[in-house]
């Protein structure tokens, strides 16, 4: 029978990995929603380019319509890495979040039932927990890097269309 001091330190153990289970779900909150801002985004660049293909049917384009055809394509080729960079990031966050729920279930295996690998085993998925969040941090890092030069690209492309 377990005794009120031993079930709390039970309960404290296994409660532990969820802070981290909490703090992978925020994470994954944030990125959701980025994840969405860059799929909409690339849906209207890819909406204008064929009104500006259309263009080209008719007549030559002139150098800003031209200028800003590339600039969506340029524009589409890193929001493509960017959400390459929040789906590995987000795969990466769902990952440790799992791993840190099966470190509370082998926490509970090794209190309960004695199991002595089970908290070896725990360590270890705990330690793997920490090992795909911080893999998930650096993707989003990677992420910031990339969509800020694709703001780069707007930004210096509607300059030069406007002078």
């Amino acid at each position: 029978m377990l005794t009120l001091a031993s079930a709390t330190q039970i309960i404290q153990a296994i409660l532990a990995p969820a802070v981290m289970v909490s703090a992978s779900a925020l994470f994954l909150l944030g990125l959701n929603a980025r994840y969405v801002a860059i799929f909409t985004r690339v849906r209207l660049l890819n909406d204008e380019k064929p009104e500006l293909g259309g263009i080209v049917e008719h007549r030559i384009l002139s150098k800003a319509e031209n200028d800003r055809l590339l600039s969506i394509e340029e524009q589409l080729n890193r929001l493509v890495r960017t959400a390459w960079y929040i789906r590995n990031s987000i795969i990466s966050h769902v990952t440790a979040a799992l791993f840190f729920l099966l470190t509370s279930c082998f926490l509970g295996l090794t209190s309960l039932l004695g199991i002595t690998f089970a908290s070896d085993i725990s360590v270890l998925l705990f330690v793997i927990g920490l090992l795909s969040s911080l893999s998930g941090i650096v993707f989003t890092g990677m992420d910031i890097f990339n969509s800020y030069s694709v703001l780069l690209i707007e930004i210096s492309k509607g300059r030069a269309s406007k002078n």
